[in-house]
């Protein structure tokens, strides 16, 4: 995994930041993103490039009740048995 884009804002505090097209109302976070999120959860900002011209910038994600997620991947492992 990755660590995301990083910058240092105006007091000093390093913020991480995902980079995610935004064109349909919805974007994909993988399940490495979300995991860095939340263990960087105030420190954490996604800024949505929308129409490849306009940015929003998210700065309260895990907080902010209006963002509802989705679990739309699954990893299985399996252990498979050959007789």
């Amino acid at each position: 995994m990755t660590a995301p884009f990083q910058y240092t804002d105006s007091t000093g505090i390093i913020k991480y930041v995902e980079v995610k097209s935004f064109d349909s109302g919805s974007f994909h976070l993988s399940g490495s993103e979300y995991e860095f999120g939340k263990d960087h959860e105030a420190d954490y900002e996604i800024w949505l490039v929308q129409n490849q011209k306009n940015i929003i910038p998210i700065k309260d994600f895990f907080v902010n009740k209006k963002y509802k997620t989705v679990i739309a991947d699954f990893i299985v492992h399996v252990e498979l048995i050959i007789h």
